[in-house]
């Protein structure tokens, strides 16, 4: 995901999921924070 090749990410498909469904909106509120400062 970040491009990262430390192998972590073998059968790790559902905590990926988990972890990117947590950062998009985390990401979208980070970038309406920078947008009003």
């Amino acid at each position: 995901i970040d491009g990262k090749p430390d192998g972590t990410d073998f059968g790790m498909d559902e905590e990926t999921e988990r972890l990117e469904s947590l950062r998009k909106p985390f990401l979208s509120l980070l970038a309406k924070a920078q947008e009003e400062s």
